[in-house]
């Protein structure tokens, strides 16, 4: 997204109640399941921090908006990533074209495309700190 898009507005912190009802809600509207909560509970962990903290926000469609932490791009400077609340099977299966099975970062990066519609060699230059967030979303939805 570029800067003039959102005008570098940061999403507004809340307190941990909310925070956890947020994201209790981005699941139920991805439908996760009871095992995928308590298998992933440190990623929920940190998507409640995340908003807790403003860093990310859950709008009314569900999609989440990633305020980051370390903007980056030169022709155009990504300040925020919006993540989908759905991805079909191809939608993955293309992002992640190419990446060895046994490529976890890869692997994880073809999700955060996917999710962001966002190219890879754009994402490269996330900061790990920014990344984290695409790392706590990408495995509710794991083929």
């Amino acid at each position: 997204m570029e800067e003039s898009e959102n005008d570098g507005k940061k999403n507004v912190p809340v307190n941990k109640d909310l925070a956890k009802k947020e994201v209790e809600r981005w699941l139920d509207s991805i439908k996760a399941t009871e095992s995928q909560r308590e298998a992933y509970a440190a990623n929920i962990d940190r998507l409640v921090e995340a908003v807790k903290d403003g860093t990310i926000a859950i709008d009314d469609k569900c999609e989440i908006t990633h305020t980051l932490k370390f903007p980056f791009g030169e022709e155009i400077k990504i300040i925020t990533l919006v993540y989908k609340n759905r991805l079909r099977v191809k939608d993955i299966t293309n992002a992640n074209r190419g990446i060895k099975n046994d490529d976890g970062d890869g692997r994880v990066l073809g999700y955060v495309v996917a999710l962001t519609g966002q190219a890879r060699e754009v994402l490269r230059n996330m900061a790990p700190q920014d990344f984290q967030i695409g790392e706590a979303i990408s495995p509710f939805f794991a083929i």
